[in-house]
């Protein structure tokens, strides 16, 4: 399961000691599954991200409530972490990167209106280039907070 090599990785970076950390069972099991991440050949890390984060999530979705608590301390990262909920529709994955999009349409012709959620685990927003300059042609030192201001 990748959950529990994502598991023995983080806590292998967690102990703090100097020596090296090899991350190799992990990519040994993400290989296994998805063979079009083997190798080093440089990846989309965005398509990577996405991967696991749709993998962890099924994989901890999969467990039953029961399940969860024999196995509690081989998908836990400490006793104080819960990674499921107990009705194991949502896990730590949807707590942190998870979100709803709205979308709505209108249609111009008979007014109708539309709206439809679709969950996601991210979203990919455009960033502004520095030095951006606002509409009236002025430069704007401010341009990444003016451009999060579009997306919210």
């Amino acid at each position: 399961l990748v959950t529990k090599e994502l598991r023995k990785t983080i806590l292998l970076l967690w102990e703090g000691g100097k020596s090296v950390i090899s991350p190799e069972s992990l990519f040994t099991v993400i290989w296994k599954i998805v063979p079009r991440f083997r190798g080093y050949q440089p990846q989309d890390a965005h398509e990577f991200l996405r991967y696991m984060l749709d993998r962890l999530h099924t994989e901890l979705s999969s467990f039953n409530h029961n399940q969860y608590q024999q196995q509690h301390k081989i998908y836990s990262i400490n006793h104080n972490t819960s990674i499921l909920s107990t009705n194991n529709k949502s896990t730590i994955v949807t707590s942190i990167f998870g979100g709803i999009l709205q979308n709505e349409v209108k249609c111009l012709i008979c007014g109708n209106e539309s709206r439809k959620q679709d969950p996601f685990f991210d979203l990919s927003l455009d960033i502004p280039q520095p030095n951006a300059q606002d509409s009236n042609g002025t430069e704007n030192p401010n341009y990444l907070l003016t451009g999060m201001k579009n997306y919210f």
